[in-house]
């Protein structure tokens, strides 16, 4: 899960939507009948956005390799100094 998705399905949580959110994970735009996944995604997207524009970002509490790897790990600086430390304790 990525900072995106994972801001995305807390908002719909909030908002009462998660189930159709979830519902909507891994369809396409067409097919997501209520289009909550597609919009809490793009919201979350222009939010992070946001915040990085007033210089903040999203992380995950534990990163790993795995998040790395999968590129899910990807703002400024972070993913290199998180992989520095992982490799540090190598």
């Amino acid at each position: 899960m990525t900072a995106v998705e994972a801001l995305a399905a807390s908002w719909a949580s909030i908002d009462g939507h998660l189930e159709a959110f979830n519902e909507g994970r891994g369809k396409s735009v067409f097919d997501d009948r209520t289009g909550h996944y597609a919009g809490y995604m793009e919201e979350a997207r222009e939010l992070l956005e946001r915040l990085k524009a007033r210089g903040f970002w999203l992380a995950p509490m534990e990163a790993t390799e795995e998040m790395l790897d999968a590129g899910q790990i990807d703002s400024g600086g972070y993913a290199a100094l998180v992989n520095a430390f992982l490799k540090a304790g190598e």
